[in-house]
């Protein structure tokens, strides 16, 4: 997605092309978004994403990464410790998610806030991630 649009050069034809690549690169990443952002409205909706204050400093719209693990665990959303820290790096990479303070680049199992970009204004939303995101909201009103 960085570096131009999805429709620029290559031969987009060609799944073993550099265009195929690209589309490849292109789906992964809309699968990441799609799970971020699902996992973000529910993180919303069970209250795990709230205001928190350290040190006198309130940090809106945040979660402790240790508290997330757990109920990844607990619903179900991984089976184990490494797996939903595994899944958390991810999002991290694809700048879903950030620490707080931009401190930590690695997800940690640990009491940290760490926050999803699209919740402080953060998140780089470049025209394809903006028509994604539409797509996404009009499938879920959908299927409401």
């Amino acid at each position: 997605m960085e570096g131009g649009s999805a429709g620029s050069g290559g031969s987009d034809s060609s799944p073993s092309g550099s265009g195929g690549a690209q589309q490849r690169e292109l789906e992964r990443m809309a699968e990441v978004l799609v799970t971020g952002e699902q996992l973000r409205l529910r993180l919303h909706e069970e209250k795990v994403i709230k205001d928190r204050r350290h040190h006198l400093k309130t940090y809106p719209n945040c979660f402790v990464a240790k508290e997330l693990i757990d109920w990844l665990i607990e619903h179900k959303e991984a089976s184990d410790r490494e797996t939903a820290i595994k899944l958390m790096q991810k999002l991290a990479d694809r700048g879903i998610i950030h620490h707080v303070c931009d401190e930590h680049k690695e997800f940690k199992d640990v009491k940290l806030f760490y926050r999803f970009r699209k919740d402080d204004g953060t998140f780089p939303l470049d025209n394809e991630v903006k028509a994604f995101m539409r797509g996404q909201r009009l499938y879920e009103k959908l299927h409401q």
